[in-house]
């Protein structure tokens, strides 16, 4: 008998409905601190896809054998984005998404250990585990489909003394601290973002600012503080939600392939 495919196997669970999509695009820009993982520029691929376990726990044996557990208990709650799988059904369908960036948690459990990874994280690519089958890739035309290019500005929080990004010359790739990347580079990022940016380097830079920090601390962050709550935060707001539309597209045109 023929090993089914995946779309052969997808097909048999209901497909997410628009709302179900929107708010998993709002999860995923919130599931990790990627202001601290990502770049603001480049923009890495997250790529959405169906998966029948998502949802669920990884779970790993003593003897390294993985499989997938619904959370059914809520004195297992340890994280933020924890929930029960069937409140994560109902929320969010069976999404998930494969971006391996962010960090992850291994708890023992027993004899065994609770992986926290999404469950294609153990891939080099989407794919997804049935029971007596092995794992199943998701195909090359899907995953095309449901990428999205994602950076450091989709989480909520606006680190911004904390952005990088990558620059590449010569075949070699840097990180640089992102003011030393926008004065050199300000045309690389996205309209919202590169104005923010743009706005946040000049004041950063000037000569009043510099020296009330020289004077007084406490007044400079004070002042640093209202000027990104009012010129900056607001653009970097727009830049979010444009991701976040753009990883709500990207399910969309998966969705339209199934």
């Amino acid at each position: 008998m023929a090993k089914p495919s995946y779309l052969d196997i997808i097909r048999q669970y209901p497909v997410p409905t628009a709302t179900q999509t929107r708010e998993f695009a709002e999860y995923v820009a919130g599931a990790h601190s990627w202001y601290k993982h990502l770049p603001v520029y480049p923009p890495v691929p997250f790529c959405f896809y169906l998966d029948p376990n998502a949802g669920r726990s990884m779970v790993f044996s003593e003897t390294g054998e993985m499989g997938f557990e619904d959370i059914v208990d809520e004195s297992t709650r340890f994280r933020y984005t924890w929930q029960l799988t069937e409140t994560y059904r109902k929320r969010l369908g069976y999404w998930n998404y494969f971006a391996p960036y962010g960090t992850f948690f291994q708890i023992p459990r027993g004899q065994g250990v609770i992986d926290t990874r999404q469950s294609g994280y153990t891939e080099d690519s989407p794919a997804i585990l049935v029971p007596e089958m092995g794992w199943i890739t998701v195909p090359d035309v899907l995953i095309q489909a449901g990428t999205a290019g994602v950076t450091a500005m989709v989480h909520k929080r606006h680190d911004v003394e904390a952005y990088w990004a990558v620059e590449t010359e010569g075949g070699t790739s840097k990180r640089l601290h992102l003011i030393e990347f926008v004065e050199r580079h300000s045309d690389a990022l996205s309209a919202d973002a590169r104005v923010g940016m743009v706005k946040w380097v000049t004041f950063w830079n000037d000569p009043t600012f510099q020296k009330l920090q020289e004077t007084d601390i406490n007044a400079a962050c004070e002042k640093g503080r209202n000027f990104k709550l009012s010129e900056v935060f607001p653009l970097l707001d727009r830049e979010r939600e444009r991701q976040i539309a753009g990883m709500e597209a990207a399910m969309q045109r998966f969705l339209a392939m199934l």
